[in-house]
């Protein structure tokens, strides 16, 4: 699965940074669920992706029926709309709550 992000012009940037300097992007995936206190609407879904050497975070409202364990994020900016920077992550089987 392949999803566009845009994020911030300095995340950008960073990140740019880091993938040119032939680092790898620390990244971090897994599924919080989110749920109404009153019980009157039914848990969300979030996919919730951390990049701790980019010093960001992203997430992604999904259905239950999301499985995917492999995402490509494509990253962009407002500066850069056409250069998207594509990061591969894992999503790990950890639900959060």
């Amino acid at each position: 699965m392949r999803v566009v992000c845009m994020i911030e012009n300095e995340d950008y940037w960073n990140l740019d940074s880091i993938i040119g300097s032939g680092k790898t992007v620390e990244s971090y995936g897994y599924r919080f669920v989110a749920e109404d206190p009153s019980g009157s609407t039914p848990p969300s879904t979030i996919v919730v992706f951390e990049f701790a050497n980019a010093t960001f975070s992203t997430g992604l409202i999904v259905s239950d029926k999301f499985k995917e364990a492999e995402v490509i994020l494509g990253f962009i900016c407002q500066q850069v709309p056409d250069k998207q920077i594509p990061v591969k992550t894992t999503i790990s089987a950890e639900v959060k709550k």
